[in-house]
């Protein structure tokens, strides 16, 4: 055996009066989630959902590695006794008459363990008994967290493999390409003829970078003149193809977990940026510029290699949600 999520989560539920993977996993991993910053793949608060639960507690995928990171924060490592003391050491959780069976399940897995630092199971073996349990529990499950939880059938860790080929690598490069073929298209949205309270922003910008450009104030979309009608609805299509991603990532369960969005919105901020922030221009020619450059950014992300995902339109629509974040802007007057 080897200290890993999945054997400590075996352990503890030794100590549970019903055992419920969903529940366990969301107060062990509460440790980390409440003491350190981790979003989903839309920037939103992470929960531990139910499938995820019961695949790391059969030791069938790894932990994420925003996850495995928090579990090494100075701050978690900080509250990490004293959540243990408060949240998992209670009656509605584990049963005080049981934590003597999970302690010494405990005990036995890292006794067996190979892999865990001499000086990492001395260290915990000497906290592991009934006074020190809070602490024993706490660091024994840091440290079980950061350690892969994929397992072989013998329930040793997954092996490392040699150093690959270059054959060898190009075949998994092709072979990866060819998967990430077969993954389906976005759906693509189209702008709704009204427009939605999440394009208020980058639209009051595009706004006001047109009025500086015809000397006159155009106060709302029913107000441009038709000289930069079709720019408009150009930016439009733009915002809803890269949204058309955006959803999809959210939507999808093979990005679940992942900042892939996040990540493709990031790159092109940190190509555009310069171009965006030079002086004496004038809104629309730092609109246009902008522009011009996010389509030609080089990408190393993940969205942008799975063919059909990220294109021209796609490119412009994130410098739209980056002006919604208030990352870029046109005019110096916003």
């Amino acid at each position: 055996m080897i200290l890993n999520y999945s054997s400590y989560a075996g352990a503890i539920t030794l100590g549970l009066s019903r055992k419920n993977m969903h529940k366990t996993a969301r107060e062990l991993l509460g440790v980390i989630i409440d003491n350190y910053t981790i979003v989903n793949t839309h920037g939103e608060p992470y929960a531990v959902e139910g499938r995820e639960a019961a695949e790391w507690y059969r030791g069938e995928t790894d932990i994420y590695d925003n996850i495995k990171k928090g579990a090494d924060a100075p701050e978690v490592k900080k509250q990490a006794v004293k959540y243990f003391q408060q949240r998992i050491l209670t009656n509605e959780f584990l049963l005080p008459t049981k934590l003597p069976a999970v302690l010494q399940k405990l005990i036995e897995i890292i006794n067996s363990d190979a892999y865990i630092p001499k000086a990492t199971k001395e260290e915990l073996l000497s906290l592991s008994s009934i006074e020190n349990s809070a602490e024993f529990l706490a660091k024994a499950f840091l440290y079980a967290v950061t350690v892969d939880n994929r397992l072989t059938d013998t329930g040793d860790p997954l092996p490392t493999a040699p150093a690959p080929s270059i054959d060898t690598l190009q075949n998994d490069i092709n072979a990866a390409f060819d998967i990430l073929g077969r993954l389906p298209k976005p759906v693509q949205l189209s702008p709704p003829e009204e427009l939605q309270q999440d394009e208020m922003k980058y639209v009051s910008a595009l706004l006001d970078a047109f009025s500086e450009d015809a000397k006159k104030p155009i106060p709302t979309s029913a107000d441009i003149p038709k000289e930069y009608r079709r720019l408009f609805d150009r930016q439009r299509r733009a915002y809803y193809a890269a949204e058309s991603v955006r959803e999809s990532t959210r939507d999808s369960e093979y990005f679940r977990g992942r900042q892939d969005f996040a990540e493709l919105k990031q790159e092109i901020l940190d190509g555009v940026i310069e171009t965006c922030d030079a002086p004496n221009q004038t809104g629309m020619e730092r609109l246009r510029n902008t522009l011009d450059k996010a389509v030609v950014v080089p990408l190393t992300s993940l969205l942008p290699r799975i063919p059909g995902w990220v294109g021209v339109n796609e490119k412009k629509g994130v410098c739209h949600m980056l002006v919604n974040d208030d990352e870029i802007r046109w005019t110096d007057g916003e």
